[in-house]
Order: C-alpha cells, then structure tokens, then sequence
C-alpha cells in the first residue's frame, strides 16, 4: 500500500507483486483488502518472521 506521492522504481519489484494507492480507495477498502491479504491461507502457512529479519535479506539482495 502506497500512501502519498510515493514511487517504487520498478526494478526492485518483482512482476508478481502488487501494490494498491490510498487515495484511490476508502480506508474501509483498504482494510478488507489487508485483512484479505493477512487471512488467506498463503499468509497462514508462509508464518511470522522479524521484521528486521526481513529488512535485512531485502538490503542484502539489493
């Protein structure tokens, strides 16, 4: 979710990841489609990890 006049330069994203712009929906759109993501069953199987865990392999692939 981008908030603002935010850009992603595209090579840092990869083809399969999508991204949704807060002015262009509700904020009750917003959180169903974040509880969407945060429910599926993709989101209960891949389990929690740290998120300065996460930070760090995404600043090591970059």
């Amino acid at each position: 979710m981008l908030v603002g006049d935010v850009r992603v330069a595209p090579e840092i994203l990869d083809p399969a990841i999508g991204y949704l712009r807060a002015e262009d929906h509700s904020p009750t759109e917003l959180a169903a489609r974040l509880a969407q993501r945060v429910t599926s069953p993709a989101a209960r199987t891949a389990g929690a990890r740290d998120f300065g865990a996460v930070a760090h392999d995404l600043a090591a692939s970059l």
